[in-house]
């Protein structure tokens, strides 16, 4: 490498030196790229009902509403200066004192504890949305905020500042803070309020007054003695400001239906502009507090939470409960008690009858026993036991079913062995009963399966549909951010393997509240006001019972207990689960014309049945 003479050296140093200075200088006067203060446009993924009103709108990038510094009260930024800045208005972006400062403290703690940002360097770091603290990012904020100071009013800075900086729960801006926590717009606010806002985005988080009000309002009193020592306040005024109570909205519910959004949001939803479902939202309140309401009555009954499906007999989804409350982590509200599987007693019980009525070897007349019988299974023998203790003699079949009699229904599966029962059962759409037929044996009558509270309802939909099982549909279409409208796939409904007849005649006994009388009496909450099936289950050690009840335009099905398995304390599917049904149920009515229509006979053969009304 050449060496120079001494003299040329130094010049050649300061030549290098000034031109660095030059370039620095420069730099700062450089403009602003075009883009650099625009707020992104802020995409939002509305999912909404079959009406278009908007369940949930998700929003990834958080809400932000952009308001002219004038729409912001005076006293907002008064304690935004005195709080975060107060030589602001004195200072070219960085300020010196405050950098001395900050250097010894870090100097002395061995690492970044002090970062003298004013105002415009907190602006400069919105802007540049680096999260990181290191001496680099700190030197790049800083030629930042030298950059808008020579490009920019301090009136442009606060704007920028009171539109862009982050107030909690993903709201970005004073207007928009000011409309989640005060439900009023910015320019509305009061001083309490505008001074209380000013302090949250130096924690967001830790600020939060919905889950830490007390903090909050320890870092409002540190802005109100800013205020005072900046000599915008007196002593009295900040004391009278200090003892007034906060007037905070109330945290509304993060959005409806939530089970139901978070079952079909699909793992990434970039470019998609709405999500158009089958829900409709004002049946999903009825049925939320139809939920809430019965649950509240069984607080004794140890008792915790219920979960709801509604479908029409297409099988799109006109309600979905998951659970009593989402955010009740106590009792597991997140669980989604729809799609869990849990044991569903006698539910089950109709497609064993339907299974002997196809056969032709039987009618609803078709005397049964309902006597008591050792069953021998690979675990051992045991005699099937009715939910009254009774056992009720040669009974007509129409009578088993309606009453849920334990005995005639293992009956039938022993004459016709479990494997036929499962695969009718996989027929009618329960994928959830996954284990070979022998591990369930004749109990799979009675329940001691595990189904989803959504496979119920599919099936019994098939039923009121003649034996043609739908598809479950939530979605109607999707829309694009650029416009385009997607049409979503559905299967066709398929066969369950049981005839029109036979479905008719099973739907005839589960509407008939004379055949249910002696087990269940009349006028209960199996009983409508106009024609509709209904069954009932409860499992073992009453920790679960349902009911599901269907006309020929809706399905509702139902199920209670708790998401930790605990027993509960004599509480069945009637007086648990039923009078949610009925609550649900009577409101939806009848439903219109049934799918078939002629008169019925009780003894009649299957496949020559003239069809009555419903």
């Amino acid at each position: 490498m050449p060496s120079f003479p001494p003299r040329v050296s130094r010049r050649l140093t300061l030549a290098v030196t000034a031109g660095l200075v030059l370039l620095a200088a420069a730099s700062l006067l450089w403009p602003l790229p075009d883009d650099l203060l625009e707020r992104r446009a802020v995409s939002s993924l509305r999912v909404t009902d079959r009406h278009g009103d908007v369940i949930q709108e998700i929003r990834p990038d958080g809400r932000g509403i952009s308001v002219p510094l004038e729409a912001i009260p005076p006293e907002a930024v008064a304690a935004l200066v005195a709080t975060e800045d107060r030589r602001f208005y004195r200072h070219p972006g960085i300020d010196p004192i405050a950098v001395v400062r900050a250097l010894w403290q870090n100097l002395r703690d061995g690492r970044i504890t002090s970062g003298a940002s004013t105002i415009t360097m907190q602006v400069a770091r919105s802007l540049r949305g680096a999260s990181a603290r290191g001496w680099a990012d700190k030197l790049a904020e800083m030629h930042l905020a030298l950059r808008l100071e020579a490009a920019l009013t301090k009136s442009d800075i606060l704007a920028l500042w009171l539109n862009r900086v982050p107030f909690g729960n993903q709201t970005y801006g004073i207007e928009a803070a000011a409309q989640l926590y005060f439900g009023k717009p910015a320019r509305d606010l009061t001083l309490h309020e505008a001074t209380f806002l000013i302090g949250l985005p130096q924690s967001p988080s830790a600020y939060d007054p919905f889950r830490h009000l007390e903090r909050a309002q320890a870092r409002h009193r540190q802005v109100l003695a800013a205020l005072e020592r900046s000599g915008r306040l007196s002593a009295s005024e900040r004391r009278r400001l200090s003892a007034l109570p906060l007037a905070l909205q109330p945290p509304t519910p993060r959005f409806h239906a939530p089970h139901f959004v978070r079952s079909l949001l699909p793992d990434r939803t970039d470019g998609l502009a709405e999500i158009r479902t089958t829900l409709d939202l004002a049946l999903q309140r009825v049925v939320t507090e139809q939920v809430r309401a019965h649950l509240r009555l069984l607080d004794d009954a140890s008792v915790t939470n219920a979960a709801v499906v509604v479908l029409d007999t297409s099988g799109a989804v006109r309600a979905y409960v998951g659970s009593a409350d989402f955010w009740d982590a106590r009792h597991g509200g997140q669980n989604d008690g729809v799609r869990m599987r849990r044991q569903p007693g006698s539910a089950l019980k109709p497609f064993t009858y339907a299974m002997a009525l196809a056969s032709r070897r039987y009618t609803a007349a078709t005397i049964l026993p309902d006597l008591e019988t050792q069953v021998l299974e690979a675990g051992g023998a045991f005699s099937p036991q009715n939910y009254d203790r009774t056992y009720h003699g040669p009974v007509p079949l129409r009578q088993a079913l309606a009453c849920s009699y334990n005995v005639p229904a293992v009956h039938l599966v022993r004459a016709f062995g479990p494997e036929r029962l499962l695969d009718l059962l996989h027929r009618a759409g329960f994928a959830s009963l996954d284990r070979p037929a022998a591990h369930y044996g004749v109990g799979l009558t009675l329940g001691n399966g595990e189904v989803q509270l959504l496979e119920l309802a599919r099936a019994y939909a098939g039923l009121a549909r003649g034996g043609s099982l739908p598809p479950v549909t939530p979605v109607r279409w999707i829309r694009t951010q650029a416009g385009d409208t997607l049409t979503v796939p559905t299967e066709p409904p398929r066969a369950m393997g049981l005839s029109p007849q036979v479905a008719y005649l099973i739907t005839d006994i589960l509407s008939d509240p004379e055949a249910r009388a002696p087990a269940f009496g009349r006028g209960g909450p199996l009983e409508l006001p106009f024609p509709a099936a209904v069954k009932t289950g409860t499992s073992k050690d009453y920790r679960d019972n349902w009911a599901v009840g269907y006309t020929p335009r809706h399905v509702v099905a139902v199920w209670v207990g708790n998401f930790d398995g605990a027993p509960m304390r004599w509480v069945s599917g009637v007086s648990g689960a039923g009078p949610i049904l009925n609550g649900i149920l009577r409101p939806l009515g009848s439903g219109g014309p049934p799918p078939l229509q002629g008169k019925k006979s009780a003894n009649c053969d299957p496949d020559h049945i003239y069809f009555g009304p419903w």
